[in-house]
């Protein structure tokens, strides 16, 4: 997970000072409780597991993040998500929902 949240030119994001903090959060509330329970972590992950491949392969067939703005959204909207599965107490950014997660997946791709 941290490699999809510190990827290459992470910086040059816009919300880069806002988001990180709400992430690295939520990415402590994730580690306290996979510990606690690694089944419970494990079912949560599996419902974004195709959603976290599409876009490390996406990721990694683009090179740089910053020259692809939708897929950047969509990156920027699956750390929302995890935020809402991992940490609810943790405010996202925008509503996010695995339809809405689907959706910009769908536009992404057309």
């Amino acid at each position: 997970q941290l490699n999809s949240v510190f990827y290459p030119g992470f910086l040059q994001s816009s919300n880069w000072h806002n988001d990180y903090k709400r992430y690295l959060r939520g990415l402590e509330l994730r580690l306290q409780r996979a510990i606690a329970n690694p089944r419970n972590d494990a079912n949560k992950l599996a419902q974004l597991e195709g959603f976290i491949e599409r876009c490390e392969l996406a990721k990694n067939s683009c090179g740089d993040l910053n020259l692809a703005p939708q897929l950047a959204e969509f990156a920027a909207l699956l750390e929302e998500m995890r935020l809402s599965v991992f940490a609810p107490e943790v405010k996202t950014r925008c509503k996010v929902s695995l339809a809405i997660l689907q959706k910009c997946w769908d536009e992404l791709r057309y």
